[in-house]
Formats: structure tokens, C-alpha cells, sequence
């Protein structure tokens, strides 16, 4: 297992030409959800096209392409996975002050892994409605109030101590969310979530 300061080098040293791809895989493995995938929105992008380039993978898909960029600076799942809470919040500071570098938006669709997470990509959405086709709004609009349905309809309290059942009805929720909204054809074509049993 590496330590704190060879994973911190190979993240600062890590090429140019793929550093931000690779910042955005590290965050997403600190955060062990590697199915995370984070959208990169600047001046000279077509913001539809952005978000059409996310909804043609797959949450198998993205997982893959996180994993070969943390190999590329030398880096396997498990060294992140082992590492102990501190030094991981240490590396999410470094990870998040080189992607301040960039003078770029960068949007995590952390709610497409985990229905429990917050939809930031759906408020980027809302705050530039302007950059984004009728189409795209309205199904990521559908995503949104169907999180919102399944949540309200799980009906999970927070507690400080999460017992068996809790675990295990959240786990069923994200596989059913997952197994929704983590395909890409569920965003081609929206209305097949409608044919979908539970």
C-alpha cells in the first residue's frame, strides 16, 4: 500500500494533458463512489453536448473510465479504497484546490450513483437554463421529481446509528434508482421508466 505522500505526488505530477480527467477520478474514488462522474462545462463548450457525452455511458461505463485514469498516474482502487479517513480528507483538499486551478465549471452527477446524494447536476441545469435544449431539461426535470417520489416513498429517517433494515432498504433503493437512471437508455428514450416493474 502507497502512503499519503506518494499518492499526493503522483496526483500533482500527473500529466497535463489528462490532469483534470485524472483529478475528477481520484475525487470520485476519495469519495468511494467511483460510478461519479464529473462534467466539465467552460467557454468554449457546447453545454448539450457535454451533457449528451454523459448520457451515452453507462454508471459500468464511467466507473471503467475512472479506473483507467487513476492508472495512469500509477494508482489502483485499493490504495484509495484502504486509506484511513484523515488522510483521505487530506487528499480531497488536494484534489479540490488543483481543480480550483481550472478555470472551468465542473459538475458532479453524483445523484445518477446514489439516489441519496444531492442532484447537483439538475440545479447546474436550472441555474443555465438558457445553455441546455427543451429535451435535455425536461428529463433531467423527470429525473429530479422521480428522486424526490422514491425518496418521499422510503420514508428513511436519519438517525446517528443506521440499523440492518435501514442499510438494507437504502441499498435496495440506490439498485432500483441505479438500475433506472444509471443507463444510458433510460435518458434516450424517458418514457421507459414508466414500463418498469419494482
Amino acid at each position: 500500500m502507497e502512503s499519503l505522500k506518494e499518492i499526493s505526488d503522483k496526483i500533482i505530477n500527473s500529466s497535463h494533458s489528462d490532469k483534470l480527467e485524472i483529478l475528477i477520478s481520484v475525487r470520485a474514488f476519495l469519495f468511494d463512489n467511483p460510478e461519479i462522474n464529473g462534467l466539465i462545462f467552460d467557454d468554449f463548450s457546447h453545454y448539450d453536448d457535454v451533457l449528451e457525452k454523459n448520457i451515452i455511458k453507462s454508471n459500468t461505463e464511467i466507473k471503467i473510465a475512472n479506473e483507467q485514469y487513476i492508472k495512469k498516474i500509477g494508482l489502483k482502487s485499493q490504495d484509495i479504497f484502504l486509506l484511513p479517513k484523515n488522510k483521505k480528507n487530506s487528499l480531497i483538499n488536494l484534489v479540490e484546490s488543483l481543480l480550483d486551478d481550472y478555470d472551468c465549471k465542473i459538475v458532479f452527477d453524483k445523484c445518477r450513483a446514489d439516489p441519496f446524494l444531492s442532484d447537483d447536476l439538475y440545479l447546474f441545469i436550472n441555474q443555465n437554463l438558457n445553455h441546455f435544449s427543451k429535451k435535455n431539461i425536461e428529463i433531467f426535470e423527470k429525473r429530479s421529481k422521480e428522486l424526490v417520489v422514491l425518496i418521499n416513498y422510503a420514508n428513511i429517517q436519519k438517525e446517528v446509528y443506521e440499523t440492518c433494515f435501514t442499510i438494507s432498504r437504502k441499498n435496495k433503493i440506490r439498485y432500483y434508482w441505479v438500475n433506472m437512471w444509471g443507463l444510458s437508455k433510460t435518458y434516450k428514450n424517458p418514457g421507459i421508466v414508466e414500463n418498469l416493474l419494482l
